[in-house]
């Protein structure tokens, strides 16, 4: 309809004004989060925007779908029917909030609601723009999610609305009640080394467990330290793919006919949409023929003060006559050289298992990297991220239920692997130690039936029961989120963090067939292990009274208030009269804002009384702080229960110590960046220091950037003469 989705990285503290002036312009279905906006625009508007004050970048989305009367083969598979049967749960009292492409752009809905194969009150919070190739993903996610809880609420937003637009949406899911969330969409322009606008999302994300499906992408990363050279035809600066020997500025790789084509090339500069400065360095990527004389696409935008990310998109249509042979060359253009590098095929055609390909198998029908290959990570952007647990998946058939050995087990040959580094916090900042994180976290079943999704026919339908076959970690994400709110409802008590771990330990150990070895327990491929849902529920100690103590926000950050988060759960048979939950330890240097679920506060004891808590019920205590800087880098938060019911409560004793991360120029440690910090950092400018603490950009030394960072950093109000 003439209009075209954009992501627009903004100057934050104008957002409000470039809202305004984009409306004006026409933008429809506008989303912003933190340092990023998405809109539909009309496309006769996008020059208008070069008048627009405050974009520092535009660029199309690139969102990418890792892809009742059906039953859910996942269902026994993951022992979830014995699970319910077992300790009569189906999910009552639990909120799973999806994000996909869309819900009812087929309009089907109503007719799954009749065959019970939906609830009737799944709430749409927002629905794909205009329905434009919409798939209803979202529904089939949610078919399998009622078959395993049937008991759950639902609701949907859609994730294609760009970057800015996927992160609000995990925002309202949690301000709806979301206990659990889970998502089968990335984003191509997702950092890799660092946590990107949806990251950080999840892991804000008011408390909600975060499901997410790891990828379709198989192994089809290259990734190394960048090695400078000069292509010795074009005397060009370029990467030498060559791990050892010669030189080799050109990597053949294979690309099927009539596929659609997709790279994204990133390498070890922060990110500007993910709030750092963005990247030093820029490079450039092309894709020439076989023979080396035509480009067939390139990437060459100007990275330096922007993201570090080039992005080639091409269709191998077989009347081109391209072939199938290709080669990737990147070019260093400016700047200092990287020191890492790593691209990806995004939705990439990727062969099964070796075992499982007849001896005569055409090669050239898959996506291959066929020289100097790495074999890397595929697990980037969000589900990579701390605060979520990346799926993978494995077809039904292959679960001990099925007979198969988990020894002999294998997951689907796409599933994608983890072990990408992360280099970089939130604020563009290289960390002293890189984060390889451990992901997939598990793996759980795909493959599964739904009644309409994706269209039936003979190659959808694998299993020939007349239904198609979902397949892909965006069916075995909605199934592990399912999976969860079994186990939520069962022990309330559970924070995110305590579920997390407990379906890790729970997990049946699997092999990784790409190493074809007899590992155990986690590696890259299978995570810890195929999820089933009767270990975990005979992991869990379900008796007594349990105290855990969480935090808003993994990453604390001086200035910025956070809440801390108690759940008491009375899991015995005991009405426990006269219940307090008593500090043992505060935090120092923080200011307490306030407290809610208290009857009243002993100030004296320092003590939250909560008077009578029923057998079987879980209550929460909220407290608001705000830290400020301190010496030791973090805050330490301690506390008991007592009731004057005897009952053993060595289980209700807890303590949290929570790294505190320093507002960046705040050099004199009180909580705020002002003209003071910028006095003491002029002063080691002077001197000519290279105290690394004053060297805000990470480049070695002191200089007018860091004291340009330094005034950027300050707190409002903007002339840094006061505090917030």
């Amino acid at each position: 309809n003439g209009a075209v989705m954009v992501d627009l990285i903004i100057a934050e503290e104008q957002a409000e004004t470039i809202v305004t002036q984009l409306q004006a312009l026409g933008v429809t279905r506008i989303h912003r989060y933190r340092n990023g906006i998405s809109g539909i625009m009309p496309i006769g508007q996008l020059t208008g925007l070069n008048q627009v004050s405050g974009i520092r970048a535009v660029r199309s989305t690139k969102p990418v779908v890792h892809e009742g009367f059906a039953f859910n083969q996942a269902d026994p598979a993951l022992f979830a029917d014995v699970v319910r049967k077992r300790y009569a749960v189906d999910g009552t009292g639990i909120k799973i909030g999806v994000l996909s492409d869309s819900y009812n752009c087929l309009g089907g809905a109503e007719q799954d609601v009749a065959t019970g194969d939906l609830p009737p009150d799944v709430n749409v919070l927002e629905e794909m723009p205009d329905c434009e190739g919409g798939t209803d993903e979202g529904r089939a996610m949610l078919q399998l999610i009622h078959d395993i809880a049937p008991g759950a609420q639902l609701s949907f937003h859609t994730a294609f609305l760009g970057e800015a637009g996927f992160a609000e949406g995990i925002v309202k899911l949690a301000q709806d009640g979301a206990d659990i969330i889970v998502d089968d969409v990335g984003y191509a322009f997702e950092p890799m080394f660092q946590d990107g606008l949806i990251a950080q999302a999840v892991v804000k994300n008011g408390g909600a467990a975060y499901f997410s499906s790891a990828g379709n992408d198989a192994r089809l990363s290259y990734e190394d330290f960048f090695k400078p050279g000069i292509e010795p035809v074009s005397g060009d600066n370029a990467h030498n793919f060559a791990l050892s020997g010669q030189p080799d500025f050109f990597q053949k790789i294979t690309v099927p006919l009539n596929s659609l084509f997709r790279l994204v090339l990133q390498w070890d500069d922060p990110a500007e949409s993910a709030g750092g400065l963005g990247a030093r360095t820029d490079l450039d990527i092309f894709i020439l023929d076989a023979e080396r004389k035509r480009i067939i696409a390139s990437s060459t935008e100007s990275n330096i003060g922007h993201d570090p990310i080039e992005f080639v998109v091409f269709i191998n249509d077989e009347a081109l006559d391209f072939g199938t042979e290709f080669n990737v060359y990147i070019s260093h253009r400016a700047g200092p050289r990287p020191n890492y590098l790593k691209y990806m095929f995004f939705g990439g055609i990727s062969a099964p298992w070796p075992d499982q390909l007849p001896a005569d198998t055409d090669m050239s029908l898959f996506n291959s990297i066929d020289e100097h290959a790495t074999h890397s990570a595929t697990i980037v952007g969000h589900p990579n991220a701390k605060g979520a647990m990346a799926v993978g998946a494995i077809p039904y058939q292959q679960t001990p239920w099925f007979r198969q050995s988990s020894k002999l087990a294998k997951i689907e040959s796409f599933s994608s692997a983890g072990g990408v580094p992360t280099l970089f916090d939130t604020a563009g900042n290289r960390l002293e130690q890189y984060e390889q994180r451990k992901k997939p976290d598990i793996v759980a079943v795909d493959g599964v039936n739904t009644t309409f999704f994706p269209e039936l026919s003979d190659e959808t339908d694998s299993d020939s029961d007349g239904f198609p076959n979902f397949y892909g970690t965006s069916a075995a994400a909605p199934n592990t989120a399912a999976v969860a709110a079994l186990l939520l409802q069962r022990f309330p008590h559970l924070t995110p963090d305590a579920l997390y771990q407990t379906m890790r330990d729970a997990a049946l150990d699997l092999n990784d067939p790409f190493t074809e070895s007899d590992d155990i327990g986690f590696d890259w491929g299978t995570g810890f292990g195929l999820l089933k849902a009767d270990f975990l529920l005979n992991t869990i100690d379900n008796d007594g009274v349990h105290l855990t103590l969480s935090a808003s926000s993994p990453q604390i950050a001086a200035g910025s208030a956070f809440e801390y988060r108690f759940d008491l759960a009375n899991l015995s048979d005991k009405n426990l009269e006269n219940v307090r939950i008593r500090a043992l330890r505060l935090p120092d240097y923080v200011t307490f804002l306030a407290i809610a679920g208290c009857a009243d506060i002993d100030v004296a004891e320092v003590s939250c009384r909560l008077e009578t808590v029923n057998a079987g019920e879980t209550r929460t205590v909220t407290i608001r702080v705000m830290p400020v800087n301190n010496p030791t880098g973090g805050i330490v938060f301690g506390a008991d229960v007592l009731t004057q019911t005897p009952i053993d409560l060595s289980k209700a004793v807890v303590k949290l110590e929570t790294p505190l991360k320093a507002l960046t120029g705040d050099l004199n440690h009180d909580g705020c960046v002002d003209r003071t910090d910028w006095g003491l950092l002029f002063a080691v400018f002077r001197t000519g220091s290279a105290s690394p603490e004053f060297d805000l950009t990470g480049d070695g030394g002191i200089g007018l950037d860091d004291l340009t960072a330094l005034e950027n950093a300050y707190s409002r109000p903007p002339l840094g003469n006061a505090c917030l």
